[in-house]
């Protein structure tokens, strides 16, 4: 053999090692790109979620706040969290997706949560979203100017109706199995 035809077999055995060397690194550096991406995605759905916990539990708060003292506060604060979820007013600068924007939670999910989650993700929300109109209901016989004793107690058993804590832990319920299985699947993102 040559040592030109030696030379030629090991040029295209270097520039194929290469060429197999390339595919791998790109296909490992789109593996890790496509990893951070998801667990991104996660990250926010998780921050998602435990905004909607957390608004979801000052609602109940300021609901029963307002129903047990009559302090306009409490209504006050109960409005802004329900007008900021609702995108009629921005969304604070401390929220971790969309700050400042005014949008409704129910969009910022839609476009942030993955679809494995999204269905469990949005009945929290609507089942939140219901007892707003439960809440405004009690809160409606605080706020009456003729408003008796007993129309008072009846808000406040409302507040506190088997009913009324049955829901919420059906909210907070829901918000728990999400993190459940979306922590389930990160530390498993291969599904192995």
């Amino acid at each position: 053999m040559s040592i030109a035809k030696v030379i030629k077999i090991s040029n295209i055995t270097i520039l194929l090692s290469i060429f197999m060397l390339s595919a791998i690194i790109y296909q490992s550096v789109s593996s890790i790109y496509e990893y951070v991406e998801k667990e991104n995605l996660n990250y926010k759905s998780i921050m998602l979620a435990g905004e909607l916990r957390h608004s979801s539990r000052e609602l109940t708060e300021n609901f029963r706040l307002y129903i047990m003292t009559g302090n306009d506060e409490y209504n006050k604060a109960y409005w802004n969290i329900a007008k900021e979820r609702s995108g009629i007013i921005p969304r604070s600068h401390d929220k971790a997706v969309s700050p400042g924007e005014k949008t409704e939670l129910s969009t910022v999910i839609e476009k942030i949560i993955p679809h494995e989650y999204f269905y469990m993700v949005k009945r929290a929300l609507m089942l939140s979203d219901d007892l707003i109109h439960f809440e405004n209901d009690a809160m409606n016989i605080i706020k009456k100017h003729d408003r008796t004793e007993q129309d008072v107690l009846k808000a406040k058993e409302l507040a506190y109706s088997p009913y009324y804590i049955l829901k919420t832990h059906e909210i907070m319920s829901i918000i728990a199995q999400f993190y459940t299985e979306i922590n389930n699947k990160s530390k498993n993102p291969w599904g192995i």
